[in-house]
């Protein structure tokens, strides 16, 4: 395994079949964290990964007990986003204070700390939400794995910019001079 630049780990296989089983695998977390596998081609570390929806593990707490099952738990999880299932000391009741599901959000999703429940239309229970990774999203191409300030449509725009202000410069200076 070898780090390259912008987070990206290359990994060489001793044959072809461990490679495919790998890649078969898909996506998957790592220490809470995403993981997006794809096969290795020239300069891949240079190519910006688009990715608009991606799973994140959520951990909610002061679940009240009548929501303690499956329909429950999705129903307090799609305040979050698309539920995709529990982790299996979750599925197993292993744990008594929290439970930990992993959702599917979009990138103009919001990750709040409390999800309200309604009751019978008549009070709010308060659920607590906590994220052990929070992907790093650009609002301004709502894209997951760069910050705004890291983003290569707003650096190539900014150049582009750059680059019209150097030549109106130099056009007004040659004027002037004339």
């Amino acid at each position: 395994m070898t780090l390259k630049r912008n987070n990206n780990y290359f990994f060489r296989f001793g044959n072809d079949e461990d490679r495919e089983r790998v890649l078969e695998m898909g996506s998957f977390h790592l220490a809470s964290r995403m993981f997006i596998l794809r096969p290795w081609r020239p300069f891949i570390e240079f190519e910006p990964t688009e990715v608009s929806f991606i799973p994140i593990w959520v951990i909610l707490k002061d679940v009240p007990d009548q929501f303690m099952n499956a329909k429950g738990i999705g129903l307090i999880a799609s305040i979050v986003g698309k539920s995709l299932c529990l982790d299996r000391a979750s599925e197993e009741r292993k744990h008594k204070s929290f439970i930990r599901v992993c959702v599917e959000v979009e990138v103009s999703s919001l990750l709040p700390s409390s999800l309200p429940l309604l009751i019978d239309e008549k009070f709010t229970i308060n659920v607590i939400a906590e994220y052990n990774w929070v992907p790093v999203k650009c609002i301004d191409c709502n894209v997951f794995g760069h910050s705004p300030m890291a983003c290569p449509i707003k650096a190539a725009e900014l150049q582009a910019k750059k680059a019209k202000d150097e030549e109106n410069k130099k056009m007004r200076f040659e004027a002037e001079n004339k």
